[in-house]
């Protein structure tokens, strides 16, 4: 007895071309679940659909279940990042930039349609829909459905234009809506009492849809009409006294049945009745549109109105309590098959059969935390430990160990759950295999290489078994097959949507590329690894991806950051694991030096060294060492021991590049260019110990003042540092560099922002002291600066100030030496660094070295007035 309601359609049309919110409000029974399904149904525009409840109160889920079904129902091109989206830990304001940017990557027009968000109350949560409002891509349309306004800032969207709505008495039915829909199920009233009913039913359709059906069989439908009340509890006693008992008793069971769901299919809704015919019922239900919505656009799903779900569940538990618990299962297993395992598990808890939970949960508690949906399975695990024979079942230890590695706890009592005699399948048998080898890998002990998984028609596996092969060959030094297998585990991963096992592809990753020396893949798994979950706790995969992230801080001159980065180390244990311990040793002796503590952080790193004795370590764990120590050591004037780490090294590594950069740092001589294929040149770090070379190279050029030479190094070190964002070694070094980057600001095309990212690092402290950048000009020096940016001549400055031009040249050369350059372009340039003149980097340019040959008008006026 569904109504197409055309105007309404139109409306909603204009209202999401018009606006980017749209808000359907009204209470229950008004239609909106209906109006909006045949709305998206009509319209045949990219549309997704997504149900709020009561579980949406998790800050993270209702977005996690937008991105899905966005990526579901509407075109999603491979490499958007709604791909492999899961339930995500960390911070919401993260994860609702990272769905809009998403979203707004993909061709066309998205309609996300939420319903029932009345259904969510935690204010965390309205906080995140709030602040998806407020940056909405261009192309998402946003439909939200509700029984009271929701806590938005409605009153400022309708100021500006950005919200449109539809309220009760735009969704009820006027006499002439009434009387077709009466007159569709057969019942004709005369005009006065048509409008006595739409009245006391104030044209609210789910009313309405009842009195129909009630009328049908009703012979004084005059009286009926009459006697029709409006409060609530009358409307009450009409739905629960009325319209079940003149309902049909196969489709009033139909509901009971499907009443333990909040959506069912017509096959699950078949197992629930025992009726074959179930999904045809809902269908005509659905069709009169009085009890039943249909969800979704693809393959029918049905949903009974809550209001009556609520009823009909509570009817069944007194009618029928001992069915309640079979029809839990049965829902269950039915969910199962379709794929909905979260839901599965859910009902599967509510049935009162442990036996039956454990069994779900060893057959999809492993995929469902690969997945990323562990919440499914730990509430499974929680209700399942609640009885005694459960609890010790050697299966469930297993899902419950793996549970705990997932989120970065390893189980104290998990190796011995493992070794367990294995039951069941030849999966049940490789999954304690891994679980065995994952504990030995987490523990610093012996893993166990897993027999061929492709066989299992488990990708999950599959996938798990790669990432075991990829850690024991990173543990066996074999970084190149360890690369290899982590590959094949992350494609696995991606192709089949498991994200708890990419995150912990992602840090093995980080660690064979910089086992390989290769930082620019280093940095790609570990950009890959931010933007996707990371587990809870403290655990071996968390602190590899977190040490990955404090190194490239350091290398990014953020010596604050990676400590915060590496803060919680101390909560993991470390006892087995002496290289792990090492570099997070380094990592904090660095981050002590550049943080302005160079002894501390000097004892520290020796401190590291000596405490590692003579255990192996991989060449470039090794080499990042020695080459902050020996580093530190030279600045502070210690040669000898930069002499003895780079003796260290040499042992260690042989050799290499790195070992000829600390001699040459000690001897004061050139290093030129590392040659990566010569015979006692190798580089372990090619890219970082390139660029350490190169400034060091600049520093000697300038000492021996071949400045065009510097500029050239320079340019060549800032191409070969930018791609990684490699400031550190210009940020240790002699601060004469940056000042040439300062003078030459605006010389370096491209690479220009990268060089004012070194300019602001080392000087970037200067701009929160003293007025003059605590250079120490005087009033007269900062008035003649602040004129050098006309560009005028001196005799025009002398003019202007009141002064001879020997006063003038006499300030010009002062200024010129307190800011440490030699021409007036590099003193505008080192002036704006520092905040004392307003230029623009545009004004500041100087010619290419290679231009420098031809006579240049202002550097000769500039090399007249030094």
């Amino acid at each position: 007895m569904s109504l197409t309601r055309e105007d309404l359609f139109a409306a909603l049309d204009d209202a999401v071309e018009r606006c980017p919110v749209t808000l359907v409000c009204a209470p229950a029974g008004y239609g909106k679940t209906s109006l909006l399904a045949g709305w998206v149904a009509a319209s045949g525009a990219a549309a997704a659909w997504v149900l709020a409840d009561r579980r949406d109160d998790d800050p993270q889920r209702l977005f996690c279940a937008m991105a899905r079904t966005i990526r579901r129902h509407c075109p999603v091109p491979r490499g958007n990042g709604l791909h492999g989206w899961s339930h995500r830990a960390g911070d919401q304001a993260d994860t609702v930039a990272e769905l809009l940017d998403a979203v707004g990557e993909l061709p066309g027009r998205i309609r996300l349609v939420v319903d029932d968000v009345h259904e969510i109350s935690d204010p965390s949560v309205w906080h995140g829909i709030e602040t998806m409002i407020r940056y909405q891509p261009d192309n998402l349309r946003l439909v939200l459905s509700s029984r009271a306004d929701p806590p938005l800032p409605l009153a400022r969207l309708r100021l500006r234009g950005e919200l449109a709505e539809l309220r009760a008495g735009d969704l009820r039915f006027a006499e002439p809506e009434a009387d077709a829909l009466l007159r569709r199920a057969g019942v004709v009233l005369e005009a006065g009492r048509l409008t006595r009913l739409v009245e006391r039913t104030a044209g609210w359709p789910a009313g309405l849809r009842m009195v129909a059906r009630a009328l049908q069989h009703d012979p004084d439908r005059a009286g009926f009409v009459d006697d029709f009340a409006v409060n609530d509890q009358s409307v009450a006693a009409f739905l629960m006294g009325e319209v079940l008992a003149g309902m049909p008793e196969g489709t009033a069971e139909v509901l009971r049945a499907v009443s333990v769901c909040a959506e069912v299919s017509p096959r699950v809704a078949a197992a629930l009745s025992g009726r074959p015919d179930a999904g045809s019922v809902l269908a005509d239900l659905e069709w009169e549109g009085a009890f039943v919505a249909r969800v979704g656009q693809r393959e029918p799903r049905y949903r009974v109105h809550p209001m009556w779900r609520s009823f009909l569940y509570g009817d069944v538990r007194r009618r029928r309590p001992d069915a309640v618990g079979r029809l839990h299962a049965t829902a269950a297993a039915g969910l199962a098959s379709e794929g909905l395992l979260p839901d599965a598990l859910d009902e599967a808890a509510r049935c009162d059969d442990s036996g039956f939970l454990v069994r779900l949960l060893v057959r999809y508690g492993p995929v469902l935390l690969f997945r990323g949906e562990g919440d499914a399975v730990r509430r499974a695990l929680e209700v399942a430990e609640r009885d005694p024979r459960a609890r010790n079942d050697p299966r469930l230890l297993v899902v419950s160990a793996i549970a705990d590695l997932q989120a970065g706890r390893p189980p104290a009592d998990a190796a011995a759950t493992a070794s367990a005699p294995a039951t069941g399948s030849d999966a049940d048998g490789m999954v304690r295999t891994l679980l065995r080898s994952a504990l030995a890998l987490s523990r610093g002990g012996e893993p166990e290489q897993v027999p061929d998984t492709a066989g299992t028609g488990r990708p999950e596996l599959q996938a798990w078994a790669w990432l075991n092969r990829g850690w024991i060959a990173l543990r066996d030094g074999r970084v190149d097959a360890a690369r290899e297998a982590l590959r094949a585990a992350q494609r696995l991963a991606e192709e089949h949507g498991l994200p708890g096992i990419l995150s912990h592809v992602q840090p093995a990753r980080e660690s064979a590329a910089w086992l390989a020396g290769d930082l620019a893949d280093a940095a790609a798994a570990h950009e890959a690894r931010e933007g996707s979950a990371e587990p809870g706790g403290q655990d071996v995969s968390l602190l590899l991806h977190r040490l990955t992230g404090a190194f490239f801080q350091l290398l990014r001159a953020e010596p604050d950051a990676a400590r915060r980065s590496i803060g919680d180390a101390a909560e993991v244990d470390l006892t087995r694991h002496p290289v792990l311990a090492y570099l997070v040793e380094v990592v904090n002796g660095t981050c002590a030096m550049d943080g302005g503590k160079r002894s501390a952080g000097l004892w520290r790193l020796r401190r590291a060294r000596t405490t590692l004795g003579t255990i192996p370590v991989p060449a470039p764990v090794a080499a990042v060492g020695a080459l902050a120590e020996a580093g530190g050591a030279v600045l502070a004037g210690d040669e000898s021991a930069a002499r003895e780490t780079a003796d260290w090294l040499c042992e260690r590594v042989g050799p290499s590049a790195e070992v000829a950069l600390i001699r040459a740092w000690t001897a004061g001589v050139p290093v030129g260019v590392p040659d990566s294929g010569g015979a006692g040149s190798r580089a372990v770090l090619p890219v970082l110990t390139e660029v350490h070379g190169r400034v060091h190279d600049i520093g000697l050029a300038l000492s021996s003042g071949r400045r065009t030479h510097a500029f050239e190094l320079l340019h060549v070190a800032l191409r070969t540092a930018e791609p990684v964002h490699l400031i550190r070694p210009f940020a240790v070094a002699d601060r004469r560099i940056a000042r040439l980057l300062v003078e030459h600001a605006g010389g370096f095309a491209s690479l220009e922002p990268f060089g004012l990212a070194i300019r602001q690092a080392v000087f970037g402290a200067g701009r929160s002291g003293a007025g003059d950048g605590g250079v120490g000009l005087t009033a007269r020096e900062r008035d003649v600066l602040g004129h050098l940016s006309s560009m005028r001549s001196l005799e025009e400055l002398a003019a202007t100030l009141g002064v001879s031009v020997n006063t003038v040249k006499t300030h010009v050369r002062s200024v010129y030496a307190k800011l440490g350059v030699h021409t007036r372009r590099g003193a505008l340039a080192e002036a704006r660094q520092r905040g004392l003149v307003d230029v623009p980097a545009g004004d500041v340019r100087v010619p290419h070295p290679r231009r420098m040959r031809h006579p240049d008008p202002d550097v000769a006026h500039d090399t007249a007035e030094g």
